[in-house]
């Protein structure tokens, strides 16, 4: 448990401390991939979000809370301030937030398809998946969240990939996923 949450880690390899955010479409195993690699040179955790995998609410509906909670899950694994930090999308923008405010707990610091804000722009297409997921459920939604992950000639190529993302992402809970996606709607940190 870190603070009220109930927070879904793997820690796997050895080596400096690498943590690894997903984003907002998938949770800690879009990663699966590439974890040998990285595991074979880092010590490296994956966390899930509120809502993914075993990680349990309640968070407030901003990045900022979101940052926090992984500040605070850091700092309970006892990880040291020399850990690595990567964030991808939303994990991107999580990491950006927790480096603007926490920022002595973390060495090095990628950020993957983010930014300082989300452009206004893109925000309604969250709304939308959020009221989606909320009213009718994550199954509502994997259409256009497989959309806005892959360009349709790798959906094409590609279903077995896309097939994992889908099971994973059925399995969020649709109130947590909506409070996330809602989150990116006030963040900047311009």
């Amino acid at each position: 448990m870190v603070g009220k949450n109930q927070v879904h880690y793997e820690q796997v390899g050895e080596g400096q401390d690498l943590v690894l955010l997903p984003t907002l479409l998938a949770e800690m195993t879009v990663y699966d991939e590439v974890i040998d690699e990285l595991s074979s040179q880092f010590s490296v955790t994956r966390i899930n979000f509120p809502g993914f995998g075993s990680s349990t609410g309640p968070i407030d509906q901003t990045i900022e809370a979101y940052a926090d909670l992984i500040a605070a899950t850091m700092k309970t694994l006892s990880l040291p301030a020399e850990t690595n930090l990567i964030g991808n999308g939303f994990g991107g923008f999580v990491a950006g937030t927790l480096a603007i405010h926490h920022g002595d707990i973390i060495n090095k610091l990628v950020l993957v398809d983010t930014g300082p804000g989300f452009p206004e722009a893109a925000k309604e297409p969250l709304r939308i998946l959020a009221k989606k997921a909320k009213g009718d459920g994550m199954i509502s939604v994997l259409d256009a969240a497989i959309k806005r992950m892959f360009p349709e000639d790798f959906i094409a190529l590609n279903p077995s990939v896309v097939e994992r993302r889908r099971c994973h992402l059925v399995e969020a809970d649709p109130d947590l996923f909506a409070n996330a996606a809602l989150s990116l709607n006030s963040l900047d940190n311009r």
